[in-house]
């Protein structure tokens, strides 16, 4: 299974995300708007609600006291009283179809899917298809930055069934997430105080999940964001070196970056018991990083937060005992 870092896997042609896209579809907008103002008081289904994003989506719903569906594997393990709007429902992504009833339930859907390459898109568009047949309002899509400009991608494929479904979308393109190094490079940091990347001097704008998850509730709660793409990355783009840099300031003890070539960080990665598809993915996303097409700053998060997103000194003091 491919790991999911919130970036798309394959380099993008050029960079060219910094605006907002909207996609006329050929419907009516403000009747999209309509039918979604008076159906924004149902549930919500959320897929992949124990993941990185998904749980932030989840909590920021349940703060604003939305009726969630939280769709996971192990409902029993996550269920809590202190999301009282909240139903942890079973749903396992290799049997979707035996889970046709939950959207039945619900009139909006927050589609993430797990990182599985082509199946992916085949998964995505399985879903979408059910969620239109059951007659669900909207579906915001989590996708992955620069997709636009490689049609190659399963994630742009997936967004473009979806753009094409004709039910009411909002596209979510963010770049590499801040959580990467509490979940992927976490121990590594936390016992030898190293970051150890084939990032080179490239430079990521690198966005916090809770700031996606609040992007999405805006999308999921806001006609306004109807058949709409947003690029989501932080406000400063920033390389390993100053990621190290903000790290060690915080947990006051030195981490440091050490940049690696792509084959040694292959041979690393065979020894962590990774396979072939998956290093090919993690290597090209970094070669993409190498050459700075990460480090692209779109205004949309802030725009759909109306404040700054949350920069990487903050997350690592929010963080810092994960290290520690």
């Amino acid at each position: 299974m491919r790991r999911n870092f919130g970036a798309d896997s394959r380099c993008p042609r050029k960079l060219r995300w910094y605006k907002t896209i909207f996609v006329f579809t050929g419907k009516d907008a403000s009747v999209d708007k309509m039918r979604m103002e008076q159906s924004m008081k149902g549930k919500i289904l959320v897929t992949g609600a124990t993941g990185v994003v998904g749980r932030e989506v989840v909590k920021a719903l349940a703060k604003r006291g939305q009726k969630v569906l939280a769709a996971t594997r192990y409902p029993e393990k996550y269920a809590s009283p202190k999301l009282a709007s909240v139903e942890y429902v079973h749903f396992d992504f290799t049997n979707d179809q035996g889970s046709q009833h939950l959207f039945r339930e619900v009139d909006r859907l927050f589609l993430a899917t797990p990182p599985l390459g082509d199946e992916e898109c085949e998964l995505a568009i399985r879903l979408i298809d059910q969620a239109r047949q059951q007659e669900v309002k909207q579906i915001v899509r989590l996708s992955a930055m620069g997709v636009e400009e490689n049609e190659a991608s399963h994630h742009r494929a997936a967004e473009k069934y979806l753009e094409e479904s004709g039910v009411a979308f909002t596209v979510l393109r963010p770049n590499f997430f801040m959580q990467n190094f509490l979940t992927y490079y976490r121990d590594c940091i936390r016992k030898q105080n190293m970051i150890i990347l084939p990032a080179g001097k490239g430079k990521t704008s690198f966005v916090d999940a809770r700031d996606i998850g609040e992007a999405a509730v805006q999308a999921l709660t806001n006609s306004g964001h109807l058949n709409k793409t947003y690029t989501l990355t932080g406000s400063q783009a920033i390389d390993h070196f100053e990621v190290a840099e903000m790290l060690s300031k915080t947990l006051g003890r030195e981490i440091v970056y050490i940049p690696v070539a792509d084959e040694k960080m292959r041979d690393f990665l065979i020894d962590l018991a990774w396979v072939g598809e998956e290093i090919d993915a993690f290597i090209k996303m970094y070669q993409c990083v190498q050459i700075g097409w990460s480090a692209g700053i779109s205004p949309d998060l802030e725009a759909m937060l109306n404040r700054p997103p949350i920069n990487f000194a903050q997350f690592a003091r929010d963080c810092a005992d994960a290290w520690r």
